[in-house]
């Protein structure tokens, strides 16, 4: 950071004139006491200056480099006072300034209201006419408030963190990634399992998960979980019923023994299973599992 000179000392004797013999000789006396304090001053004062440059100067790439970022920045944002409804659609978008860098087809941009930023709509730019014209489509999820403005700011989405997904939130590893209330909403929705001879549940999947079972199967210890996770599944007999499932070393049920599955072509039963440890690659070496079969079987 450049330095700011520190004020040089004036010489603050009268200048001794010829006319004034009088007082000649003792101004003179004095402004000679004076004046190396000034040239001090100056001498410091053009050091200072000389370091300044010399910082300014070793810096200037860095300065570029800034300058580049927020010429970058500027074509990444632009304003527009087309008359907007907050809300799924299509919103056709006219730039106060031509913005090449924004007015890209496929880019994912924000339209957020100037005066109340809680106001915006995410959403794809659709079709692009001009650098300054294009259209936004927003879906349903991502409108936020409601009303008809018409001062904006279409900004690239790139400068927003990216949502967390729901298998960000199953992992448990990102501390950047924020999730949306759609992403809660998709973690909790059911996961069908392929049937086959053995089933692995995958813990980023999914909690929530539904099998058909078509003969007898085993299931496996669940992949990529965590202790204390929980699990729901829904075990669905098939048309011919009275299938009987084996289960993975480490299960143990709170009623002690092993449940017997519902034998009724299509009937159902629930589990729910709680991870209590795992192993290195995160694979459940113990689990507590609750059985409640559906009070129709």
């Amino acid at each position: 950071m450049p330095t700011a000179p520190t004020p040089i000392p004036e010489i603050t004797t009268p200048v001794p004139l010829s006319t004034d013999p009088d007082n000649f000789e003792a101004r003179a006396d004095q402004a000679w006491i004076e004046l190396p304090e000034s040239i001090d001053g100056m001498n410091a004062a053009g050091l200072v200056t000389f370091n300044n440059a010399t910082e300014v100067f070793n810096r200037a790439s860095e300065i570029e480099a800034a300058a580049l970022v927020a010429t970058d920045a500027a074509g990444l944002v632009g304003r527009s006072s087309s008359p907007l409804v907050v809300g799924a659609g299509v919103k056709t978008v006219g730039l106060l300034e031509a913005k090449p860098k924004l007015a890209v087809l496929n880019k994912r941009v924000v339209i957020v209201q100037i005066s109340d930023p809680t106001i915006r709509m995410f959403g794809t730019i659709s079709s692009v006419t001009s650098s300054s014209a294009f259209a936004v489509t927003v879906v349903s999820s991502g409108a936020f408030g409601a009303g008809l403005f018409s001062a904006w700011q279409i900004i690239d989405a790139a400068f927003f963190g990216a949502a967390a997904t729901k298998e960000d939130l199953w992992a448990g590893a990102s501390d950047a990634a924020a999730p949306t209330p759609k992403t809660i909403r998709d973690a909790k929705v059911w996961v069908p399992l392929i049937d086959g001879a053995t089933v692995t549940p995958n813990g980023l999947v999914g909690r929530n998960f539904t099998w058909t079972i078509g003969g007898n199967r085993a299931l496996a210890a669940i992949t990529n979980c965590s202790p204390n996770d929980t699990f729901l599944l829904e075990i669905t007999q098939d048309v011919t019923g009275s299938r009987i499932l084996a289960w993975a070393s480490g299960v143990y049920f709170r009623a002690g023994g092993l449940p017997v599955l519902s034998t009724t072509a299509s009937g159902k039963d629930y589990l729910q299973l709680r991870v209590i440890t795992v192993d290195g690659s995160g694979t459940a070496t113990r689990v507590v599992v609750t059985f409640i079969r559906a009070p129709t079987n």
